[in-house]
């Protein structure tokens, strides 16, 4: 697998996306970092177990708090 053409791509592609995730969480604001942490308390594991399947089932939610999150 190592020497097929796209494996440098993907290994890029993995890296470009952590960098990404990593300056997103840093860029909350001060004003919104209050809101998404009690959203983020308000979600049960049940919630979010329920949301992960309708979102890989209909690629969208109703649940109003994920959908701030997302």
């Amino acid at each position: 697998f190592r020497t097929h053409h796209i494996f440098a791509f993907l290994i890029f592609n993995i890296g470009v996306r952590l960098r990404n995730c990593r300056v997103s969480i840093l860029s909350i604001k001060r004003k919104n970092f209050l809101r998404v942490k009690h959203i983020i308390h308000l979600l049960s594991l049940k919630r979010l177990e329920i949301t992960r399947v309708k979102l890989e089932i209909l690629e969208k939610t109703i649940n109003k708090e994920i959908n701030k999150l997302l």
